[in-house]
């Protein structure tokens, strides 16, 4: 009797264990991956559509007031032509106007003024704000603009951060995982070891990246050394942003414009994840 008890109990007062408690595990493993997956790839999708929403608002707030600006100093550029007899405000006035892109014997706006914060720009713009890198060889002008800029930023840093923490943190994984396959099949043991290995091969593929990508910013910014180009890209990727070296846009054809800022922002975003996928092996080894 006590055993009919017993087994009454068991089927009929017993709680009903959760659907994650009889999986297997390897198929909570699965599915938590598969879950993790589709968060990276929301965060993605969700930067993508953030960063292009920007873009076109500060095209809306800023290309008129940098048109009118372009104009102005197309005005006083004549104006000092005219004279010769030049004040140390009319130098200023030449040495803005150079740096713009102007000529002193052309009396027609310089192709930098067709392109300035059109869509192109605002969306470099809004890379490198979102980043953290600033340049700083361009900034919102209008008060519109600079508030904008404040809220653009305040939601854009976080979501930046997230997603390259999730795609980091997959790369990281798969490298790991890569690992222990291998240390499988060659009889290797140890977390150490394998902490190890992954920084090797993160920072090997880091520095591949950088040496590579060296060529191609030359072929972009022209007249620059291989030095300066790696330095370029160390700074970009690390968010340093000193603005000693920058793309001008302005300078090429708009089709050409379209596929450096492709190449760029892929690069970017490349290099910068690699970069975090190093640092997290880094972390990982130390705790």
């Amino acid at each position: 009797e006590n055993f009919t008890t017993l087994l009454y109990t068991i089927k009929f007062e017993c709680p009903e264990q959760p659907a994650s408690a009889k999986m297997l595990p390897m198929e909570l493993r699965e599915r938590t991956v598969q879950r993790s997956v589709c968060q990276m790839v929301c965060l993605i999708a969700a930067q993508f559509v953030f960063l292009m929403s920007g873009a076109a608002v500060f095209m809306w707030l800023e290309r008129g007031t940098a048109q009118e600006g372009y104009r102005k100093t197309l005005v006083a550029l004549t104006e000092v032509r005219m004279t010769l007899n030049l004040t140390k405000h009319q130098e200023a006035v030449l040495q803005d106007a150079f740096g713009k892109g102007f000529s002193f014997s052309d009396e027609t706006l310089p192709p930098a003024a067709e392109h300035a914060w059109d869509f192109i720009s605002t969306l470099y713009f809004s890379i490198t704000s979102t980043t953290t890198i600033g340049y700083g060889h361009s900034s919102p002008e209008t008060a519109h603009g600079q508030i904008f800029c404040i809220l653009f930023s305040l939601m854009g840093i976080p979501l930046h951060m997230v997603t390259l923490g999730s795609i980091g943190k997959h790369l990281s994984s798969l490298v790991s995982r890569f690992l222990d396959w291998a240390a499988g099949r060659y009889m290797v043991k140890g977390q150490g070891r394998k902490d190890i290995g992954t920084f090797l091969v993160t920072s090997s593929l880091l520095g591949l990246f950088v040496i590579f990508s060296a060529g191609s910013v030359r072929l972009v910014m022209g007249d620059v050394s291989y030095v300066e180009a790696i330095y370029f890209i160390y700074v970009t990727i690390s968010t340093i942003g000193f603005g000693d070296f920058v793309i001008r846009f302005e300078q090429h054809e708009d089709y050409n414009r379209v596929m450096i800022l492709i190449m760029w922002a892929v690069s970017l975003y490349v290099g910068m994840t690699l970069l975090s996928a190093t640092i997290v092996s880094i972390s990982a080894r130390a705790r």
